[in-house]
């Protein structure tokens, strides 16, 4: 039973919790199953090349809480398992990644130092330690921490993957830029993103050159992540935005034009910006009809067209728009306001109230309209940069 017992809880131990609870964008105890069902697939394979029949009531047991998901019940076994005075290492480390994922990432780093404090610790546990110890002080916003410890590993072993992630993420935090991109560049390679990675990393640093107001290093840094990866919205945005405050709005309105015909779900966060960059109202609405033809940014293009038909007093034209967007449309909460709004102007009282009533009925449902297209995350609102993984110009339309 014993030996069992230590079998499980060191492969739990090592597994990357942090990367399996938002793996892909899984529900948590999905992902936790599968990590779960793959523990119990190594058990049986060790089990059989040794002739021994691991079937221990307790090792099950903890098991069978991964498997239903549940994490505070996992947790109290382990911390069961402490109640003995020579619970092994392993034990504690997987605690500290529970504690962690259950949002107590203090509690994690006590228990990682104290693991740490062991005399003739076995180097590996030793290793995994510190970097676990990395990733709580990642979560608790103790960035120049973590690189520390990071910095401190073997470099063969700083080499691996998860550790370049965990690295770079840390250096990007720490503001440690040449640290980032050394560690991003070298995913980057290996996952062959196209430059992605790198890109993201480029509008990060913009992003703090903004903050420090150095804008010229600011656009300096904007145009290397869009070298990178021409569909960063979210370096396209925030080159925009510091086009047009220098009113230079020819450089300004190419951008976003090249940006919606490339990531046409931008829109709804490029367009505003476009009509500004525009000073023509007409060459706007030209260039939206064009779109239209094109059938390109469905149906925020349309939805532009309708409040520049409303605003003009064309309210014929922008009844047609958006009745048309309505078809098309019909679970699309921005369209629906629209019609709304546009009705309260021109309709009765009676239509009124019934396509309220529709509207309400939508908006209660909490319709999430956008996903993000790197872990799946849905959100109600659109996005540069996923509110989940932080990914930049994932952004998708799914009503």
């Amino acid at each position: 039973m014993r030996e069992a017992w230590e079998q499980a809880v060191r492969i739990w131990a090592g597994l990357p919790w942090d990367a399996i609870l938002g793996w892909q964008g899984w529900p948590p105890a999905a992902a936790v199953a599968v990590a779960a069902a793959g523990i119990l697939w190594l058990l049986w394979r060790r089990a059989a090349s040794r002739g021994t029949h691991y079937g221990s009531a307790d090792v099950l047991t903890a098991l069978e809480r991964v498997l239903r998901g549940d994490r505070a019940g996992a947790f109290d076994v382990l911390d069961g398992a402490t109640r003995t005075t020579d619970a092994p290492p392993e034990v504690y480390l997987a605690m500290a990644a529970l504690l962690r994922t259950l949002g107590h990432p203090e509690r994690s780093v006590q228990v990682h130092h104290a693991v740490m404090l062991r005399p003739d610790l076995d180097k590996a546990l030793r290793t995994r330690a510190a970097v676990g110890l990395a990733s709580d002080y990642l979560s608790l916003g103790r960035a120049d921490q973590a690189e520390a410890l990071i910095k401190e590993l073997p470099r063969s072993l700083r080499k691996q993957d998860a550790l370049l992630a965990l690295q770079r993420t840390a250096a990007i935090r720490a503001g440690d830029w040449k640290e980032a991109l050394s560690a991003g560049g070298t995913l980057a390679r290996r996952a062959r993103d196209g430059g992605a990675g790198v890109s993201a990393i480029y509008s990060r640093m913009a992003v703090a050159a903004i903050e420090q107001g150095d804008e010229r290093q600011a656009v300096s840094n904007f145009k290397r992540a869009l070298s990178g990866d021409r569909a960063n919205v979210h370096a396209t945005e925030g080159l925009a935005r510091l086009y047009l405050g220098a009113d230079k709005r020819v450089r300004a309105r190419r951008l976003l034009e090249r940006a919606i015909d490339e990531v046409p779900d931008a829109a709804p966060r490029l367009l505003p910006l476009l009509r500004v960059a525009m000073r023509s109202r007409a060459r706007y609405r030209d260039y939206l009809e064009k779109l239209v033809e094109r059938n390109v940014a469905s149906p925020w293009v349309d939805l532009e067209l309708a409040e520049l038909a409303y605003a003009d007093d064309e309210m014929d034209h922008a009844h047609e728009i958006l009745s048309d967007l309505v078809s098309l449309y019909p679970r699309s909460i921005d369209v629906r306001e629209a019609y709304l709004n546009l009705l309260i102007a021109v309709a009765d009282e009676r239509t009124i109230f019934a396509e309220m009533d529709r509207f309400m009925a939508l908006a209660g449902e909490e319709v999430q309209r956008f996903q993000c297209g790197a872990c799946g995350q849905r959100s109600a609102a659109s996005f540069t940069s996923c509110p989940s993984c932080s990914a930049h110009g994932s952004v998708t339309y799914a009503p």
